[in-house]
């Protein structure tokens, strides 16, 4: 059979890449033939598309091809690859040697050589051996967090690392994008663009909304001083000279969204809670129901029987506390080692184990947070199960989209609301997510927090003017809009302005000579910026630690450690755990074989809720009195089996009798409740309904 030469691919595609892909792949999704093209031609991209589209190949294709045609050095960092999750890094990195491999078998077959490349991540995780071997011996992909790449532009070696990108591709763009923490990334990678040049971006995201705004993220704006601008007075580079200001280039983004062909089969169960029967009592054949178990027996029971019939299922939960606790609930249903605990509060090494165990078939079931959302390769996965409504449609595409992970396959999930405002929040964001009606993300503006690491940052070698800095840091996107006041503002704190207070942090930071207008970093500015830099909070966690060798297992929350002693034992990661000792910053614990006493809990943020799934549990509030006899039936459309569809029915139901015939809550219409307070003579509580 004649070798196909992949004449669907750019032409400007290394051949033998193109008959690679033809060969492996066949014909490219419809993602990757729009932006293919597009990348192939050196333009910026916005990639949007379903989970299991082949984004990350889209991303990266056109990379390997230069690497092959030599436009891309194989020594010396081309490419960077950045995303939010340092476990995706990692996991980014390993799928990239395997059509690395692949292509120089394929080379090799035809007589050519494909270029040896190395692939190494770097993240909070990564040894210190290998982050100064990375910085010698320089791979030519690199695969990072934001927050690393921020540290690599604040340390003269990561400068000198950074100086040669010609990629970067910025993977999961909706998870950063409405945040600080993505505030911080468009510093770093416009920033990244005073170092290294111009390069081009490639963006990829399987549910970013509003495309415009995500596009201008990702673009930023280019910065051309006026004439004279590279020479200055005073011997300081870069100087803006009087009268020639700078202008502002907004880089075009092609956006490549092509409409979605994922199909998605999503249902919503309300499990009947099982009846525990006790022992006979009197005569033969005599027993007498217990009264029937909570929501978290009735969910685990009908997980327990979808598990046995399924290859592989995630379960996501909203905590780590109902992770930890489901994981145990189905361990003791099913048998020990049935499922295992994934959230951010393990530690690597555990997490990993069970990524592994999962993608080689050997664990029939992950009950985790958000850690397991994003594209982590787990293999193939069956059954997705959502404990508790998602927040957001997004969240809710996303993680369902772990399931039937490729082209072409469904994906199935299965949402189980735990208490009736669960089941209106379930009916609310099933409908947005099969309508697609994503939320519009609205990204901080001029955070000047996040900015005060940037200029910090910028300043760390050597002494740079204040207008120069300005017109800088208005290139980044974050900061387009940026008033010379509030620049100034945040100047002043950085330099001792405050540091008369109480509050030790607004101590200075910088140099600032008001006569010349320029600043410079004071000694340890460096160091601080590696050890509390970013805007990821820090909760004060313990570390959780294993006696004898002292490894690491996770991290466990100060306030469930407060309430414990030694001898107090916890569930943790699927396995029980007795405390040896409670240090200043680390819990010592041993394994035991015995059932725990405590489930940990850990305080965080709550994600709120997106304004697509709150206005449609209004619009459900709003379906049922205009015809409450037929909302059951009309539930089956959303997914809603018999029992979940009966349920939602009579929580609303019972809600307006509670309301004394008054309406439900709607679009139009907020109900006010006011009673007397019985505790408080004469004083009455109003609450908005």
């Amino acid at each position: 059979m004649a070798e196909s030469n992949g004449s669907e691919l750019p032409g400007s595609f290394h051949p033998l890449v193109r008959s690679w892909f033809a060969e492996r792949y066949g014909e490219p999704t419809p993602v990757q033939a729009e932006a293919w093209p597009l990348i192939a031609g050196g333009g910026h991209v916005l990639a949007s598309a379903p989970t299991g589209s082949g984004k990350t190949l889209t991303a990266f294709l056109g990379a390997l091809s230069r690497f092959a045609s030599g436009d891309y050095p194989s020594e010396g960092l081309s490419v960077l690859y950045v995303s939010p999750l340092k476990a995706l890094n990692e996991d980014v990195r390993l799928n990239l040697l395997q059509p690395a491999r692949e292509l120089g078998a394929w080379f090799s077959a035809r007589g050519q050589a494909f270029p040896r490349l190395r692939i190494l991540s770097r993240s909070g995780d990564t040894p210190q051996s290998e982050r100064r071997s990375m910085l010698k011996a320089p791979p030519a992909i690199l695969c990072t967090t934001p927050e690393s790449l921020a540290i690599l532009l604040a340390s003269r070696s990561g400068l000198s690392l950074l100086s040669a990108v010609r990629l970067l591709i910025l993977d999961e763009v909706h998870a950063v994008l409405g945040t600080k923490r993505g505030s911080a990334l468009a510093c770093s990678v416009g920033r990244l663009a005073l170092v290294a040049g111009e390069f081009q971006r490639v963006a990829l995201s399987a549910t970013v909304r509003p495309f415009e705004e995500a596009a201008r993220f990702v673009g930023g704006r280019r910065l051309v001083r006026g004439a004279g601008g590279e020479d200055g007075a005073g011997g300081l580079p870069g100087v803006r000279l009087e009268g020639r200001a700078a202008r502002f280039e907004p880089r075009a983004v092609a956006v490549v969204a092509p409409p979605a062909s994922k199909r998605y089969e999503l249902s919503v169960a309300w499990p009947a809670a099982p009846i525990r029967v006790r022992p006979p009592s009197a005569g033969p054949g005599e027993s007498e129901p217990d009264e029937a178990t909570g929501r978290y027996d009735a969910v685990v029971s009908d997980l327990a029987e979808r598990i046995a019939g399924e290859r592989a299922t995630i379960v996501f939960a909203d905590s780590r506390r109902r992770t930890e606790r489901l994981a145990a609930m189905l361990n003791e249903a099913c048998g020990e080692g049935t499922a295992w605990a994934h959230h951010g509060s393990l530690s690597r090494d555990v997490r990993k184990a069970v990524e592994t165990r999962l993608k080689e078939g050997r664990l029939r079931c992950v009950v985790a947070t958000g850690t397991l959302e994003l594209g982590i390769d787990v293999g193939s996965v069956d059954l997705v199960a959502m404990a508790g409504a998602p927040a957001r449609a997004d969240q809710l595409l996303q993680r369902a989209g772990r399931a039937g992970h490729g082209v072409g396959l469904a994906s199935r999930a299965v949402v189980y609301p735990f208490h009736g405002l669960d089941l209106l929040a379930a009916a609310a964001a099933v409908g947005a997510a099969l309508e697609a009606d994503i939320d519009e993300v609205r990204p901080p503006r001029c955070p000047l927090d996040v900015l005060a690491q940037a200029l910090l940052s910028m300043v760390l070698f050597g002494e740079r003017r204040l207008d120069e800095l300005f017109d800088e840091v208005r290139s980044f996107y974050p900061f387009e809009a940026l008033a010379r006041p509030d620049f100034d503002a945040v100047v002043g704190m950085l330099s001792g302005r405050y540091s008369g207070s109480r509050v030790k942090e607004l101590s200075g930071r910088v140099y600032l000579d008001a006569e010349r207008s320029t600043i410079k970093a004071r000694e340890g500015a460096a160091m601080l910026l590696y050890s509390s830099g970013g805007s990821i909070p820090d909760r004060g966690y313990y570390a959780m630690r294993l006696a004898g060798d002292g490894g690491k297992i996770g991290e466990l929350d100060e306030e469930f450690v407060f309430e414990r002693r030694v001898g107090n034992s916890f569930s943790f990661g699927s396995q029980a755990w007795r405390i040896v000792d409670i240090g200043d910053e680390a819990v010592t614990v041993a394994p035991l074989d015995r059932d725990a006493d405590f489930m940990p809990f850990w305080k965080a943020d709550k994600a709120p809720r997106g304004s697509s799934v709150c206005l449609r549990m209004l619009d459900a509030c709003a379906d049922y009195q205009v015809d409450p006899a037929g909302f059951a039936s009309r539930l089956a459309a959303l997914g809603f089996l018999p029992g979940a569809a009966d349920a939602l029915a009579d929580f609303l139901g019972s809600q307006a009798r509670a309301q004394g015939g008054s309406p439900l809550p709607s679009r139009a219409i907020v109900p006010v409740e006011i009673f007397r307070d019985p505790g408080k003579k004469g004083d009455s509580t109003a609450i908005v309904l």
